[in-house]
């Protein structure tokens, strides 16, 4: 597909583009792949640039270094929180508790009614806060903030998975990449990622899903992101917001939450997200007529039908 939106390495530098491409050659070659799969290549190429843009905003240093040695024992104890998860959430719930301690848990994080039952359980440390999800997010912020990597947000009504991938894929040969997991890209699910990314990350790659109004805000709020991808604006979800309006609107959220100096990554000629971002956001556009609208050299993509995967 000649004209296939998809991302002008040019813009990279060169060690990145060159290892791109291959790995983009090596996962494409003999497999035949749709419109939207090129899409997803676009939206993740260009999000590695505006990674490699914003290189000199936030550099390593000593200090730094001893913040996030201190703030890892926080995150180690709530990256074992089972008291939002599995067993914990489950019908058995009290022995849920005590038997995440009993299955290894450094600890749990959990309502004040729990605590009881946790701490006559086995030894193991014991968070109790009114609202353990409101707490467990504040304890992903905190780690975000102390780790002081870079943050891509990554939505979209179709795709958000398939970029993802890929892209922490590209930057995991250069870069030091914590990435969703399988579906975690919910409100529990994107703490639990950011908490269990090591002190030396760099590079955080969060997919955040939106089911309704207010979602893409409190997933932003939790990450807070320097690059937000939105793969595309499609009827999704149109029984909890309305309309396509209202679609593009949600998924703008993420735009709207860059600080200044941050890169928003969107498709050229959407017009539901035109002048979406927060003032002193770069935009940078990906497919035909946009910043980046060709695929790498050697790198060709088919149209036969596929989805990407959500």
């Amino acid at each position: 597909v000649a004209t296939v939106p998809a991302v002008a390495l040019a813009f990279l530098d060169p060690a990145l583009a060159d290892a791109g491409a291959d790995l983009g050659s090596r996962i494409l070659a003999g497999r035949r792949l749709a419109l939207t799969l090129a899409v997803c290549l676009a939206a993740l190429l260009a999000a590695a640039w505006a990674l490699l843009h914003l290189e000199g905003r936030v550099r390593w240093s000593p200090r730094r270094s001893a913040r996030v040695w201190r703030a890892a024992a926080v995150a180690a104890a709530v990256a074992a929180v089972l008291g939002l998860l599995g067993a914990a959430v489950s019908d058995r719930g009290l022995g849920g508790t005590a038997q995440a301690l009993a299955d290894g848990a450094w600890g749990v994080l959990v309502a004040p009614e729990h605590a009881e039952a946790a701490r006559c359980g086995p030894p193991g440390a014991l968070l109790a806060a009114t609202d353990p999800l409101a707490a467990l997010q504040r304890l992903a912020t905190a780690w975000r903030r102390a780790l002081g990597a870079r943050v891509v947000g990554i939505t979209g009504s179709t795709g958000k998975t398939s970029t993802k991938d890929v892209l922490a894929a590209m930057l995991a040969p250069h870069r030091a990449v914590t990435a969703t997991r399988a579906n975690y890209n919910t409100e529990i699910g994107l703490p639990l990622t950011v908490l269990e990314a090591p002190p030396a990350t760099e590079v955080l790659v969060l997919e955040m899903a939106m089911r309704g109004p207010g979602q893409i805000a409190e997933l932003a709020a939790i990450a807070e992101p320097d690059v937000g991808v939105v793969v595309n604006v499609g009827p999704v979800h149109l029984e909890q917001l309305g309309s396509i309006e209202a679609v593009a609107a949600e998924k703008a959220v993420l735009l709207r939450a860059l600080p200044p100096g941050g890169t928003a990554v969107v498709p050229a000629g959407e017009a539901l997200l035109e002048k979406r971002a927060a003032a002193g956001v770069t935009t940078v556009t990906f497919g035909p007529g946009g910043d980046v609208a060709q695929p790498p050299e050697g790198l060709e993509l088919s149209s036969s039908p596929a989805a990407c995967s959500t």
